[in-house]
């Protein structure tokens, strides 16, 4: 499974009222009941095809050991795509001799469906069934009824194509494992579907091997995963599980490309680490996106998450560098970290998968909550002032409801011990421009120069509207709140006249934005040059030094009188003498090293 259908598959142990301790994929589960009390070391195939999925694993067992060595599968194929073909066989045959679309009429389908489910279930010990369905349907003639033969030749016709899907990941598993049908000892049929006998001989003749039928593959899973909730809680001992990555993690590299760090099938735990650089002259941040999938570009694989890596040394492209490293331990619960081994700056993010469900949604969803919230949209964004009399959107409207969003802020001058917090609904660029839904104060924050303290900011509006704001400085732990009811209980007019008014002056508005962006821009790009100068002192070689003082001079002049493309050039001007600093500094590092 992949990491979001595994937090599906917790949000919905959560609903029954369980607490979920470990998820192991059903293959899995089966190897356990299987091996238990085996001590001769086996390699096994278990083929699992139930109602909507198919999953094959490759383990070694024995002597309490099950190490998964492989698995594949394809979520789109079980039990359920058998019983479509005959639904759709007699729904094409009544049409032609009747000329009425049963697919259409939902109580139809349902009993059409029934009798599929049956006629498949007998043709594992008949060589044909009677299909009965009296009264299926009635037109102004009178009533119509289905009554015909299936025989187990013709549903092994119906299927044939999903019978061929179910070799490709067999194949795929054994490739993963770098073994050949003939290292296998037993295959284990799991899921009620392979009974049909179709699939039993499909196993027969891909693998060579009679499939095991010792287990019952209605209760193999269960029972296994009853085993395992035994290790869990100390009940069963002397039993390990290695499970594995089921697909490739990595990150986003240039030009959109994912590069796997830790391959699929990957022997739980594992780590693995890889050293990046910058992708840009002067590339002060980086960002690390964690993907998860087997397609070469990001766009077709998972975002699992992502973090920001500040304070690199501006530097030229490819001479920072950077150590990444990925850790999943036994519960696939992943870390990742990333590091300049230049300035030892680190960041990290842990990953767990856990369920996303909140506990008041699970509760409806169980029936133990009665009063049922319609998932409503935020109807206008919600933000911050920011510097400059500019609103920072957090929450975009049209979101649903519930949601949580947060960011980083800090001060923007220094020794400032204090923030003033405007909340603010709607959609122009500007603090005035918008409705301000309330202020609350952030005091308390220790005196540190500009950009050093890191103020967190946490929007949560919950299924009612209600809007809560909490402001967390990191060092001190100092927390300011505030809680605005009625935050999405705007009258549609009001709502339809702020958008309204959002198009007519967004092109004005734009310029004004970056205007405002620019000057911020250079003020910050002369601030943190300046400091570096200061931070790097003797490591910058002094022409290097005076270059950079001069083109600085120049900004300043710039933002006080000059237009708005002249303070860019100049802040390009500025950043390119500053890429010097990181590269005299890992100059100067490396001479010290020889």
């Amino acid at each position: 499974m992949i990491r979001r259908e595994r937090t599906a598959t917790k949000d919905a142990g959560r609903i029954a009222g369980l607490d979920v301790l470990r998820i192991i994929n059903e293959p899995t589960a089966a190897s356990l009941a299987y091996g238990f009390e085996r001590k001769s070391n086996e390699t096994i195939l278990v083929f699992d095809l139930g109602g909507g999925t198919f999953d094959v694993s490759v383990l070694e067992v024995g002597d309490g050991v099950f190490e998964v060595l492989s698995t594949s599968g394809d979520t789109h194929l079980g039990g359920d795509d058998f019983d479509k073909r005959v639904v759709d066989w007699l729904a094409s045959n009544f049409k032609k001799d009747e000329g009425i679309d049963l697919l259409k009429d939902k109580q139809a389908l349902q009993r059409l469906t029934e009798a599929a489910e049956k006629a498949k279930i007998e043709l594992s010990s008949l060589t044909q069934t009677n299909m009965s369905l009296p009264f299926i349907t009635a037109t102004a003639d009178g009533p119509k009824h289905i009554e015909t033969t299936l025989t187990r030749a013709k549903f092994e016709e119906l299927c044939s194509d999903l019978l061929d899907r179910c070799k490709t990941p067999v194949e795929n598993s054994l490739r993963d494992a770098k073994l050949s049908f003939s290292d296998i000892d037993e295959v284990i049929l799991v899921g009620g579907s392979t009974r049909i006998p179709a699939v039993q001989e499909v196993v027969r003749k891909l693998t060579g091997k009679e499939p095991n039928v010792t287990v019952n593959p209605d209760e193999v899973v269960a029972l296994g995963a009853a085993v395992q909730a035994g290790v869990l809680a100390g009940d069963v001992s002397d039993i390990v599980l290695l499970d594995v990555t089921p697909l490739s993690i990595g990150l986003e590299t240039l030009g959109g490309v994912m590069t796997k760090i830790i391959p699929r099938n990957t022997t739980l735990p594992t780590s693995k680490s890889e050293v990046f650089s910058t992708a840009a002259d002067g590339q002060t941040s980086v960002e690390i996106n964690v993907l998860q999938g087997e397609r070469e570009f990001v766009k077709d694989n998972k975002s699992l998450g992502s973090f920001r890596l500040d304070g690199i040394p501006p530097a030229p492209r490819g001479v920072p560098q950077i150590e990444v490293k990925f850790d999943i331990d036994a519960n696939g619960i992943l870390s990742v970290s990333a590091s300049d081994k230049g300035t030892g700056k680190k960041q990290d993010i842990t990953i767990t998968g856990a369920s996303t469900l909140p506990k008041d949604e699970a509760g409806v969803l169980a029936g133990d909550v009665s009063d049922i919230v319609l998932l409503d949209v935020t109807p206008l964004s919600i933000g911050l002032e920011t510097f400059e009399g500019v609103m920072n959107k957090f929450i975009p409207r049209n979101s649903t409801l519930p949601t949580s969003k947060s960011k980083v802020y800090t001060t923007s001058y220094d020794g400032q011990t204090s923030l003033e917090f405007y909340v603010l609904q709607g959609e122009r660029e500007f603090a005035r421009d918008n409705k301000c839904l309330g202020s609350f104060l952030l005091d308390g924050i220790p005196p540190a120069p500009r950009g050093v303290p890191k103020i967190n900011v946490k929007f949560d509006i919950d299924a009612n509207g209600i809007l809560s704001i909490t402001a967390t400085e990191r060092a001190s732990g100092n927390k300011q709140e505030i809680t605005i009811t009625g935050a999405t209980t705007v009258p549609k007019d009001v709502v339809e006249k702020m958008v309204k008014e959002a198009e007519r002056f967004a092109k004005d508005d734009k310029e004004k934005r970056e205007a405002v962006d620019t000057k911020n821009k250079a003020d910050s790009v002369v601030y943190k040059t300046e400091k570096q100068l200061k931070i790097f002192g003797e490591k910058i070689p002094g022409e290097v030094k005076e270059k950079i003082e001069a083109k600085l001079q120049e900004l300043k002049v710039k933002i006080g009188s000059g237009s708005i493309q002249e303070i860019k050039d100049s802040i390009a001007a500025v950043n390119q003498e500053v890429m010097q600093i990181g590269l005299s500094m890992y100059k100067y590092k490396y001479n010290r090293l020889i």
